[in-house]
């Protein structure tokens, strides 16, 4: 309990509004039943929030994919404590790519790709399923618009070894979320949209402080029928 206490403390000082969507309002609609003795592949584990969730509450064991090198060493970090959660400093994206680099504020960072300063490798969703042995999977993604390219281009039969897909979607300028959510549910999954909506925090031009909701953004959790 001592443990969980501190590092509460620590991912509510890093991030109060994901700490508050994913522990207190629990966002992604996760069940302790779905979450016991699964493997959970988190993509955009950010500093680490979900996986940690996803280990308090019974996963058997994470892998916890973020590009992002400033967040990365915070994942790390943060997650030192709990030997079940393998932290990867990998992109995973669509076939042929090889390298990425990051752009934007950490928290919503997003992947272009290149070979630059701070550019990771990349793996392909199909790549890790290969890896991963498990029975009882579960997918985790939040990335910020590269879902489209990750999860079209993962064949079918692989996909389909989820037996749960926790998702925040995006609308991007030629794709929208409902295609790509339509997609999923063509593979027989029941999907269950969250009403918790993402917000925004800003300054306006006078320095203040003003919140809004996300447009273009959906919460969803999708299970196998």
């Amino acid at each position: 309990m001592n443990k969980s206490i501190n590092i509460f403390e620590k991912l509510k000082a890093t991030d109060d509004f994901i700490f508050t969507e994913i522990f207190e309002l629990n966002s992604y609609m996760c069940t302790d039943e779905e979450l016991k003795d699964s493997t959970v592949i988190d993509l955009g584990a950010n500093v680490g929030m979900f996986s940690i969730y996803a280990s308090l509450h019974g996963a058997k064991v994470i892998y916890a994919f973020e590009p992002n090198m400033e967040n990365y060493e915070k994942l790390i970090e943060f997650t030192k404590d709990f030997s079940n959660i393998i932290c990867i400093n990998k992109a995973v994206h669509k076939p042929g790519v090889k390298r990425v680099f990051s752009e934007g504020e950490k928290g919503i960072s997003t992947v272009k790709e290149g070979d630059v300063e701070n550019s990771v490798d990349c793996v392909t969703l199909e790549e890790v399923l290969d890896e991963v042995k498990d029975e009882k999977l579960i997918l985790k993604i939040d990335v910020e618009g590269a879902e489209y390219d990750i999860l079209y281009n993962c064949p079918t039969e692989k996909m389909s070894r989820f037996e749960t897909i926790y998702a925040e979607f995006h609308d991007t300028e030629d794709k929208k979320k409902e295609d790509l959510e339509w997609y999923i549910e063509k593979m027989q999954y029941q999907k269950i949209p969250s009403e918790i909506k993402t917000i925004l925090y800003f300054k306006d031009e006078n320095g203040n402080d003003m919140t809004k909701v996300e447009e273009g953004v959906e919460t969803l959790k999708f299970i196998k029928k």
